[in-house]
């Protein structure tokens, strides 16, 4: 490794290190960042009717499971206060059509279909029960 390069790991490595040790402040700064660039949410009046009110993050406990959510906790479940840490939410992948889950085998079990050479379901059939040569 060349001096310049061993110099570019060195720098990549103290930059590294120091924006590790001042995390907490960085995390503060984005947080304050993000706060500013979200838009603010819509009034009650734009809301439909019959729906219930969003609102800041609810921890809910029923029966030992416990839900978070930002409108009310269902019947029967307490509300708790949240104790530190950060919640991340992630959107749930699109769920298959019925109609292309149903729709038959997948490539991988085309692929993998001995059914039809007779002479190799009997080749493995036969390996399975002698067992390894």
């Amino acid at each position: 490794m060349s001096i310049r390069g061993l110099i570019a790991v060195c720098l990549l490595i103290a930059v590294l290190g120091a924006g590790w040790h001042e995390r907490a402040r960085l995390q503060a700064w984005m947080r304050a960042a993000t706060e500013q660039s979200l838009p603010q949410p819509a009034s009650d009046a734009t809301a439909p009717s019959g729906s219930a009110k969003a609102g800041p993050l609810r921890k809910c406990v029923k029966g030992g499971e416990v839900t978070y959510s930002n409108v009310e906790c269902p019947a029967g479940a307490q509300v708790k206060a949240l104790t530190g840490g950060t919640v991340t939410v992630v959107a749930a992948p699109p769920s298959p059509k019925p109609s292309e889950a149903a729709s038959g085998p997948t490539a991988l079990h085309k692929a993998l279909d001995i059914t039809r050479d007779d002479t190799l379901r009997d080749k493995i059939m036969q390996r399975q029960i002698e067992g390894p040569r």
